[in-house]
């Protein structure tokens, strides 16, 4: 009730240029005080694409409060987190858009986060949004670790909120093709385990955050009408449309993960409300996660829209806070893990 009130009156995303939609999404940004904002002329396959970065190391705290991390000491990182942000492919930003959660994020986990920034639609539609998220993993994979100084045995995490869950299963995707079509690896893996070892790529972990799986539009994307809670059936429809406008294309596995070979995988955690247009895609990927043998676990939480958690009417209610807390716990529980080796 609240998050459709907040709407009551506004324009649809649809309803607005795409500029339009970026001055206003910006203007509700808080910026980081200890935020490093980089850029890479390495990244890619080939080591030739300029890619620009938002990073978080952690540091000590006393509260969680992010205000206080100004003064305080950096601590040595665990792991790296790479995170694609949402915006529907059309807005969006690396800088200021998630900076005190993020900030929040690197400290209670331990983790360095980077956030690289994308080309946007419709300006830049398929594939150039996902040409620069798997440049920007590529960079990651060869490079972070000594970056941040972190150990070479160090896990790298991978995740995307929203649109950016799309880029991410779209990037595991790529990488996994290049991977089996260098190394022959076999299409199921001969053992369960969180090493990346035994996996397609050398992400050691993903964390799904209510994606869009199928641009075609999913049951739960197309029923749900024109409920303010974030993002309507016809506001997903716009999203689709600015990525790729060729509606042939959309059931092409980089553009909709959802009809992707995700065998050999890394463990991923899912996570989405059920008042989401975006429900179904997240169940659907989950089951197709499980069903190639990959370890996934999936949360749901009641009464929640698009953004729980993250952004919007419950991203600090009671509710998003639990479902925030719930994200770090399964992220964590992972690390936990992975640092003892009779656990993997």
């Amino acid at each position: 009730d609240a998050a459709e009130t907040a709407a009551r009156g506004t324009p649809h995303f649809y309803e607005l240029s795409p500029d339009a939609a970026r001055d206003a999404r910006r203007a509700s940004y808080v910026h980081s005080a200890v935020r490093e904002d980089f850029e890479v002329s390495d990244a890619g396959d080939d080591e030739t694409r300029a890619i620009s970065f938002a990073a978080w190391r952690p540091r000590e705290t006393t509260s969680g409060d992010a205000r206080e991390t100004v003064a305080s000491p950096l601590v040595k990182p665990r792991a790296l987190y790479l995170l694609f942000h949402g915006g529907g492919w059309v807005f969006g930003d690396a800088r200021g858009l998630n900076d005190e959660r993020l900030e929040r994020m690197a400290n209670e986990l331990r983790v360095v986060v980077v956030v690289p920034d994308y080309r946007k639609a419709p300006e830049h539609g398929f594939p150039k949004p996902l040409d620069d998220c798997e440049a920007a993993a590529a960079w990651c994979e060869k490079r972070a670790r000594s970056h941040f100084g972190l150990d070479e045995s160090a896990p790298l995490l991978i995740g995307g909120e929203s649109a950016g869950g799309n880029l991410c299963a779209a990037t595991l995707l790529r990488r996994s093709a290049k991977a089996r079509a260098k190394a022959f690896l076999p299409t199921q893996p001969k053992t369960e385990s969180r090493r990346p070892e035994n996996r397609n790529t050398k992400w050691a972990f993903a964390n799904l955050v209510y994606g869009i799986y199928d641009v075609a539009g999913t049951p739960s994307a197309r029923r749900f009408g024109d409920r303010r809670l974030v993002e309507t059936s016809e506001d997903l429809r716009y999203f689709a449309d600015c990525y790729c406008p060729d509606v042939a294309s959309r059931t092409e596995p980089e553009v909709s993960p959802l009809f992707g070979d995700v065998a050999r995988l890394p463990p991923a955690a899912f996570v989405v409300g059920t008042e989401d247009a975006l429900v179904d895609d997240t169940v659907l990927m989950f089951e197709k996660w499980r069903a190639a043998g990959n370890e996934a676990t999936l949360d749901v939480w009641p009464e929640g829209p698009h953004g729980v958690g993250h952004f919007g009417v419950h991203a600090t209610t009671k509710l998003g806070m639990a479902c925030r807390a719930k994200v770090h716990e399964r992220i964590g529980a992972f690390l936990d893990a992975y640092a003892v080796p009779d656990a993997a």
